[in-house]
């Protein structure tokens, strides 16, 4: 239990009061007792505030008085209290200029990129089938191959073919898409395929015997499966 005490004043010399409350306050916050009484105390604060230096000058906003605690700049506009938490404070959101979205700036470029990607494509689209019209032209002109020239497995390929017998591979027959885009482009169903055998493989191999029309009215061979065709004559 704290008791009051009669302590001396550092400064004027006189005794004053410390409390048992304000012993109990000063050893919850750690202080030291007091040095001081009270008037000189209040008197040292005093003091101390009247020695800080004030300056004035005109605002440069609204022109009033500003006090400052600084010496103001000759070439820097200051402000007064009110003028300086204005300008602080950020306009209301109707007074702002909206700044342009990151989006909306990158608009312009992408529909420049868009177009540009668009005619390209539609170049390549308008040159793919005069490519393919000149490989067609090319391949009418080009001179059959004689049948001599196969391999003799193909004989009985082409043999069964003209008979209308059957073949040994469910592929065979079959209609053949020309995805490659090396024969001529004809209507769905126009081609059909069918394996050459190719000994001493364990499965249909590479070699490929196409025809067009029913009955065949042009026949093609391919050694490299559908990477390349030679056109012959049965």
């Amino acid at each position: 239990m704290y008791q009051d005490k009669t302590l001396p004043c550092k400064t004027c010399g006189n005794h004053f009061i410390f409390s048992a409350g304000e012993q109990a306050f000063f050893a919850e916050k750690g202080f030291q007792p007091p040095q001081r009484c009270p008037r000189c105390r209040n008197a040292r604060k005093d003091s101390g505030k009247a020695s800080r230096s004030s300056f004035t000058a005109t605002c440069a906003r609204c022109g009033r008085p500003a006090h400052l605690p600084f010496s103001p700049e000759p070439d820097r506009p200051v402000y007064c209290h009110d003028c300086h938490r204005t300008r602080k404070e950020r306009p209301p959101a109707a007074q702002r200029r909206p700044r342009p979205a990151r989006s909306s700036r990158l608009l312009p470029f992408l529909l420049v990129l868009i177009v540009s990607m668009l005619a390209l494509w539609i170049g390549h689209r308008t040159e793919l089938p005069a490519r393919q019209n000149e490989f067609v032209a090319h391949s009418a002109q080009s001179p059959a191959a004689n049948s001599a020239a196969l391999p003799p497995e193909a004989y009985a390929v082409m043999e069964r073919i003209q008979r209308g017998q059957p073949h040994p591979y469910a592929k065979d027959g079959t209609t053949f898409f020309n995805r490659e885009g090396k024969l001529p482009q004809k209507p769905r169903g126009y081609y059909r395929e069918y394996t050459v055998p190719t000994p001493g493989a364990r499965d249909r191999g590479a070699r490929r015997l196409v025809t067009g029309g029913e009955p065949p009215e042009v026949w093609y061979y391919t050694a490299d499966h559908y990477q390349s065709f030679q056109r012959i004559t049965p």
